[in-house]
């Protein structure tokens, strides 16, 4: 068995997208807990999170008879941004269903999917029936998968041999089971949508695909602000309802549009020069 999963682990495609990621030592956590403690900084992979690699993996290696009949992600998180990224790699097409949570039905989501072609579903509110198949899974995960590792000699020590027990059950079991209401095993229904496949554009820049979009209103001095910080922008654009555009984990770069021109970066205020601008003063008096 062991050396079966060092097999897969060997084989596995993930740094095809994913990075070799860093430990980096946590001082005062170590000397805290009186042991040395590393950080994996999984943070730093493209999409911010390890669960890229699990979804790329798994798309990966699909068939291509079974990769054209296309890939649903029921989450809206990082874990979905992975299944976007392998999805693009792939060419695999994506839907995402979700409940009503705020996490789930903000602009940002609807922004991003709209960017990837990703059809959006929300589950209905008030309709718990909706969300059965959501439901279904999970107790069979709490009755059958979890159950089992509570048997001797089958529990997991770490993360990693949790997702390992976790990954190896659903190829071999759950997949496999013919489902009690669809008469089907998962593998044969979720086969069924070969007529969807579509392959994202090569061209596109997918972290820019991934920004945040937030309206602002420049100021008369011509600045925004976004958090604590104050930017700069073209004075043309003063008094304006402009569109930032950035990646809110690094805030690197942050991009104005007016009506959906670009007006170059906002560039975070020089207070000095910013209070010299010639009228800023009477111009804020008389409009």
């Amino acid at each position: 068995m062991q050396e079966r999963y060092i097999e897969r682990i060997l084989k596995a495609r993930v740094y095809d997208v994913a990075i070799e990621s860093p430990l980096e030592a946590a001082p005062r956590l170590s000397r805290r807990l009186g042991n040395r403690v590393l950080f994996k900084r999984e943070d730093l992979q493209p999409v911010f999170s390890f669960k890229l690699r699990g979804a790329y993996n798994k798309i990966a290696h699909l068939s291509e008879t079974v990769a054209r009949r296309g890939v649903i992600c029921a989450s809206a998180g990082n874990h979905a941004q992975g299944v976007a990224l392998a999805a693009r790699r792939r060419g695999v097409p994506a839907k995402l269903y979700t409940d009503q949570g705020g996490p789930f039905t903000n602009d940002h989501t609807r922004i991003v999917c709209a960017n990837l072609g990703i059809r959006l579903l929300h589950a209905k509110p008030y309709h718990a029936w909706s969300k059965g198949k959501a439901e279904r899974v999970l107790f069979t995960i709490q009755q059958d998968f979890e159950a089992g590792l509570r048997l001797p000699g089958q529990g997991a020590q770490t993360l990693e041999e949790l997702n390992a027990k976790f990954s190896l059950w659903l190829q071999s079991i759950y997949h496999t089971r013919v489902h009690s209401s669809t008469g089907m095993t998962p593998v044969e229904r979720y086969q069924r949508g070969a007529h969807l496949a579509k392959a994202l554009d090569p061209h596109l820049d997918l972290e820019v695909l991934f920004y945040h979009q937030l309206t602002r209103t420049v100021r008369r001095d011509g600045t925004i602000r976004l958090g604590n910080q104050l930017y700069e922008v073209d004075l043309s654009l003063r008094t304006l309802a402009v569109q930032l555009r950035f990646d809110p984990f690094k805030l690197d770069r942050l991009e104005v549009f007016y009506r959906g021109n670009a007006f170059g970066l906002a560039k975070a205020v020089n207070a000095q020069l910013n209070s010299q601008l010639p009228g800023s003063d009477t111009y804020e008096k008389h409009p």
